[in-house]
C-alpha cells in the first residue's frame, strides 16, 4: 500500500530537483512560487538542496526580499 505522506515528500522533492535544474533566470521569472515550495518542503521535513536554496535566497537580496532562514 502507499504512504500517501511519502508519495506526496516524493512529488516535493521532484519539483525542488526541477527548479535546481532551472537557470537563474528562469528562477527569477518564478521566485515567489520557488520560495513557497521550498518553504513548503521544510516545514514537512523535506531536504531542499543546498544549492538550490542558496540560488534563491541571492535571487531574492537581489529584490531586497527577507531571508527565509
Amino acid at each position: 500500500m502507499i504512504n500517501l505522506e511519502d508519495a506526496r515528500k516524493a512529488r516535493m522533492r521532484e519539483r525542488l530537483a526541477g527548479f535546481a535544474a532551472r537557470s537563474d533566470e528562469e528562477l527569477d521569472d518564478i521566485l515567489g512560487h520557488v520560495r513557497h515550495r521550498i518553504e513548503t518542503a521544510r516545514e514537512v521535513g523535506v531536504d531542499v538542496p543546498e544549492e538550490l536554496f542558496e540560488r534563491v535566497e541571492r535571487l531574492g537580496a537581489r529584490r531586497g526580499w527577507p531571508l527565509m532562514r
